[in-house]
């Protein structure tokens, strides 16, 4: 699983820990579309990863199904899209959200004021299928375009 957390600054984070069986990887969750958008998913990875690069290239065809798993897309004007099953994103009106399986710790935290990667850094603490390195990215225009910022572990 995953912890992913969007707060309202349209910032994303993401742990990138990936469990597979009983061994962890470690994965890029998230991406930046042409528009300066970024996406992200979480749940089954091996669902996730091909809707996410459906949604990145042109998104002909119907979209791949996503089961039980969730695409998270926050557009340049910081509105957040969810995408579940089978359908097309389509937007919410939070302005803060998180979604995985630290998602109740996360929500918690921004609830409380914290930022993205604070939010998901609390779910690391408490969460055995959210690890670090966290990586944040936030939606821009498409003239600014900055990558993904991954930070290390915090010493505990």
């Amino acid at each position: 699983m995953t912890t992913i957390a969007v707060d309202a600054t349209g910032t994303v984070a993401a742990d990138t820990q990936l469990t597979s069986a009983n061994y962890i990887l470690h994965v890029q969750k998230l991406f930046r579309m042409a528009d300066g958008s970024v996406i992200t998913g979480c749940g089954e990875w091996s669902l996730i990863y091909p809707r996410i690069q459906w949604e990145l290239t042109d998104g002909s065809g119907d979209p791949p199904d996503l089961r039980s798993s969730e695409v998270l897309m926050v557009k340049p004007d910081k509105t957040i899209w969810i995408g579940e099953r089978d359908c097309v994103l389509y937007p919410i009106l939070d302005t803060t959200v998180a979604i995985g399986c630290g998602r109740d710790i996360a929500r918690t935290l921004l609830a409380q004021g914290a930022t993205a990667l604070e939010a998901v850094q609390g779910a690391v603490q408490l969460d055995c299928f959210t690890g670090d390195p966290i990586q944040t990215m936030q939606a821009v225009a498409p003239a600014e375009l900055p990558g993904a910022k991954t930070f290390k572990p915090r010493k505990r």
